[in-house]
């Protein structure tokens, strides 16, 4: 797996049951990423598919919204955005 640096250190305790995915997709440059929470903890690929939702927006904002610096205001949201509710209570960085 390439290094993305979604969450490296903890990945195993963010977890989903069932699994859950979202698409990441900047659009400043030419990038998106998968970003799913599975049982066995988080898996970030580079292909930007998921079953579920999607956010856009640019690549700093989607960096820091996946960081949890700021709200989704400046993003667009596609399809149940229920995974970043787990992900936003779940993966805080202090």
């Amino acid at each position: 797996m390439q290094p993305t640096g979604f969450l490296a250190r903890r990945a195993d305790e963010l977890v989903a049951d069932p699994p859950s995915s979202v698409a990441v997709h900047a659009t400043d440059i030419d990038r998106a990423w998968t970003i799913r929470m599975a049982s066995d903890g988080l898996h970030v690929t580079t292909t930007g598919q998921a079953d579920v939702p999607s956010l856009t927006g640019t690549a700093s904002d989607l960096y820091l919204y996946v960081w949890n610096r700021i709200g989704a205001d400046r993003l667009t949201a596609h399809g149940d955005q229920e995974v970043w509710t787990v992900w936003r209570a779940t993966a805080i960085v202090t």
